[in-house]
Parts: C-alpha cells; sequence; structure tokens
C-alpha cells in the first residue's frame, strides 16, 4: 500500500467510512503467468514475463507515490494498492475536487501509458461510493465493489470504463470531460490516446508513443487468436479475437483524429 505524502491511512485507531473514487485497472492475461510460477517449475520465457509485469507494476508505484506526495495532501486521503497483476488507485470524495480529480484522472492515464510501455494489456473501471478504510490502510465497501464490477464486466477489451454514475458529472465540466470519449457501444471510456491528451505538455510525450502500439497489439492479435501464423488463418478464439480487432480500432482511429489535429493546426 502507498498512500500520498507521509503514510496517511495506516495506522488509524478505527476503520474510517467515507465516500471514494476509486479506479481499478487489471493487468489482462497475467494470471495463468503466476500459476505457473506457484505451482510448476516455470520455464526461461515465463521467468521473463513475469519479471516484465513485476518491473512494470513496480514503475507504476513508484510514480504514483511520487506523484500523489507531490499533488495531494494526507488530507486527501490518496492512495494505492497494489495486487499480483493488477493495481487500484482511490481518493476520497470532498468539497472542491475539481482539480484533485482532474489531478488524480492525469495519474490514472499515466499508469495507462506505464502498462503500454511494458507491453500489458490493461482493462480498468472507475467508479465512486462509500467505502471504509481499513487500519492497515486498504478500502473495501461499494465503491471498491463497483470498480472491480466494471472492469469485468462492462470493460471488455482494453480500456478503462467511466461508472454510469459519474457521467454527466464528468462530461459537463470541461477539466474533467478531456480526459474521456464515448465509445462505440455508448460506454464513457479514458482517451488515453485520443487529440485533445495530445494536445496537453504533460502527455504529449508518452502519447506520441503510442504510435508504435499498433504493431505489437496486431502481434498479439496474430499469436493468440488464430491457429497459424497466418492472419488469415483459422480464428482459434473469436472472444479474445473480437478484443483485440476492438483495440486496434481504437488506437488507428486515435492517431487518426490525432495526426488530422497536428495538420489542422
Amino acid at each position: 500500500m502507498v498512500n500520498a505524502g507521509k503514510n496517511c491511512r495506516s495506522g488509524r485507531s478505527s476503520p474510517a467510512l467515507g465516500e471514494y473514487y476509486v479506479c481499478f485497472i487489471d493487468l489482462m492475461g497475467q494470471k495463468e503467468f503466476f500459476e505457473k510460477i506457484d505451482s510448476e517449475t516455470p520455464d526461461l520465457e515465463t521467468l521473463r514475463h513475469v519479471t516484465r509485469v513485476s518491473e512494470g507494476l513496480c514503475e507504476i508505484v513508484r510514480y504514483v507515490e511520487n506523484r500523489y506526495a507531490r499533488v495531494f495532501s494526507c488530507a486527501d486521503d490518496a492512495g494505492v494498492e497494489l495486487f499480483s497483476d493488477s493495481v487500484m488507485l482511490s481518493i476520497k470524495a470532498g468539497p472542491d475536487m475539481r482539480e484533485k480529480l482532474a489531478a488524480w484522472l492525469g495519474v490514472i492515464v499515466k499508469v495507462v501509458y506505464i502498462a503500454c510501455k511494458y507491453e500489458l494489456p490493461f482493462r480498468g473501471g472507475i467508479a465512486s461510493g462509500s467505502a471504509s478504510c481499513s487500519k492497515s490502510g486498504s478500502i473495501y465497501g461499494e465503491a471498491v465493489d463497483r470498480a472491480m464490477q466494471i472492469e469485468s464486466e462492462c470493460a471488455d477489451y482494453p480500456r478503462v470504463v467511466l461508472s454510469y454514475k459519474l457521467i454527466d458529472a464528468f462530461k459537463n465540466d470541461e477539466r474533467l470531460s478531456m480526459y474521456f470519449d464515448v465509445d462505440t457501444d455508448s460506454a464513457y471510456v479514458l482517451d488515453y490516446a485520443g487529440p485533445r491528451l495530445m494536445k496537453r505538455p504533460e502527455f504529449a510525450r508518452e502519447c506520441k508513443a503510442l504510435e508504435g502500439m499498433n504493431e505489437w497489439v496486431l502481434s498479439l492479435y496474430k499469436r493468440y487468436c488464430f491457429t497459424g501464423e497466418n492472419e488469415h488463418d483459422k480464428v482459434a478464439n473469436p472472444k479474445l479475437a473480437r478484443r483485440y480487432v476492438m483495440w486496434l480500432d481504437y488506437l488507428r482511429l486515435a492517431e487518426f483524429y490525432r495526426t488530422r489535429n497536428v495538420q489542422d493546426t
């Protein structure tokens, strides 16, 4: 568990109940690799893969820890919890949350960029609601359950989906709406590769680096979805193939709009 500034959450005398914003991000397809490590002697490829996942998660935690310490105070009650193949970010709700939420969403975007840097497919959900903070600093409750439910039931392919409960509040605020766009299924999703973030100096470099992702995602598509090496071989996993196609569609469309946006300026 990593918290803003000093270890604000841990060591409390009793659990604290409040309203929280929670983002739960799962690194897709990693469970089987960790199971191999636990149940059998892993091969070299598995060891390398798990090492890469661990390095990616460690970089995520280091970034969030440093950013939280710079942006939030203990009173903001911002935290991050790391699990074997997932990460959960949270911040306590309060008055005048606009700037704090914008900063928090910026942290989430950077977490997605780090996952992409380490070639780790991700899927997430953002929600709000009541939650309790335990003596150890972990949070649990409605907000956590809802964020995890959105990740598992609504996100489907690599994207981060916003709870319907938060859509109106976020889309009507220019500072918050810049982080999101409407997907083809009407879901409000984190637009981490979109042209609006490309204009922001704090995101421009990482956003541009995503231009090389298409080939990587296409290679995953061919490796895991087909019976042979050729893209036209029989589809072995239609559900997984559809997810990669949707991810490619998003990345290609985002790249198109970024390119057009640059040409128009």
